[in-house]
């Protein structure tokens, strides 16, 4: 019988240095692609088309000072000299936005009384025309003697320049659009003001 004496030995750095060299090589490869990535990505990306789209605020409207605005300020009687005819939320007005080039063209709405829906925006008419009161507390026939030009002016309330208006009804609106007098009404965007209280 021979004997034999077995000697084990420490394998621990042989451990370690796998280790190393395998977090070495995850490293190198890492940054060998992000360098291929680098080279080989194209240096300018085609650009993408912008496009958006032109949403027009009640229509065409009269312009006025921004400066000073509260949530109750009557804009309508601080326009500025006006430089042509329209008034928001009317046809002529929408039609205008259209043919300037609007895709869409944003309205306010309310109830009446009656059960009609006013293409109006204020909750009240006190600002914008010859009468006073909640604009939902009206009806439609009440609100079409109203003038919504009347509240209009540039001089402090000395001329009326834009008279001669009534609200329209929302039904007026889309018998227009089927006569074909110029109105898409799958561009027209309803904003009910049922609940909302500024004239803003």
């Amino acid at each position: 019988m021979s004997q034999f004496t077995v000697v084990r030995q420490r394998r621990k750095p042989r451990k370690k240095l796998c280790k190393f060299l395998f977090r070495a090589l995850g490293l190198i490869a890492t940054i060998s692609l992000g360098l291929l990535a680098y080279l080989y990505w194209p240096r300018s990306l085609p650009p993408k088309p912008l496009t958006f789209t032109l949403i027009a605020h009640r229509g065409v409207s009269q312009t006025f000072p921004l400066d000073n605005l509260q949530n109750d300020t009557c804009t309508a009687k601080i326009i500025n000299p006006p430089t042509h005819s329209f008034l928001e939320n009317t046809i002529s007005s929408i039609r205008a936005a259209f043919n300037s080039g609007a895709d869409l063209v944003e309205i306010d709405i309310h109830p009446t009384t009656d059960h009609h829906l006013a293409v109006f925006h204020d909750w009240t008419v006190d600002c914008r025309t010859n009468g006073q009161g909640v604009t939902h507390e009206q009806s439609m026939q009440t609100l079409k003697q109203l003038d919504i030009g009347y509240g209009y002016n540039a001089d402090g309330g000395q001329t009326h320049p834009l008279t001669a208006l009534s609200p329209i009804e929302l039904r007026s609106l889309i018998h227009s659009s089927k006569l074909g007098l110029g109105l898409n009404l799958s561009q027209l965007l309803y904003r009910s003001l049922w609940d909302d209280r500024s004239n803003a």
